[in-house]
């Protein structure tokens, strides 16, 4: 079961990367550090909600 957490967080991150990507894109370097910072948090809590199932 452990090997499809760690597929399953894989996928989500590179998920989060690609929309970060195309949203950075988009908006210009002006937006970086509020697209990071968004990413990186959706991931801690997505990652985190799940440590506790």
């Amino acid at each position: 079961m452990n090997d499809n957490n760690s597929t399953l967080d894989l996928i989500a991150l590179l998920c989060l990367l690609v929309l970060a990507t195309v949203v950075y894109v988009v908006t210009g370097p002006e937006a970086f550090a509020a697209v990071t910072g968004v990413g990186v948090g959706l991931f801690t809590s997505w990652r985190g909600r799940r440590g506790r199932e």
